[in-house]
């Protein structure tokens, strides 16, 4: 009775949830390698500078503005979390990250 069946005639709804939520998983991964990548990236550049800026008078560079907002914050924000870190970016990116979970609360 069933022996003409194929596999592929077969539709099952909680397969197609399955791979939705993997795929989601995946990215969610992805993006956290990515940040991780670019926190540790501007962590070792931190590093090779023999000291930070702690001039609060000087502005911070592109490349740190950059890194901070390659984790997803805004040019205003990047800028404004260095500045409020003396241009160290580990700093920076803490800051934000523990403003934005406190917003969420």
């Amino acid at each position: 009775m069933y022996d003409d069946w194929d596999d592929e005639d077969y539709y099952d709804e909680e397969d197609e949830d399955d791979e939705y939520y993997y795929q989601q998983q995946q990215q969610q991964r992805r993006q956290q390698q990515q940040s991780a990548s670019l926190f540790s990236s501007a962590k070792a550049k931190q590093k090779q500078k023999s000291t930070p800026t702690k001039n609060k008078s000087s502005p911070p560079s592109e490349e740190q503005v950059r890194l901070v907002m390659g984790m997803g914050f805004s040019r205003q924000q990047a800028e404004q979390a260095l500045k409020q870190s003396n241009n160290v970016v580990e700093d920076a990116v803490t800051l934000l990250l523990s403003s934005t979970s406190e917003k969420s609360t």
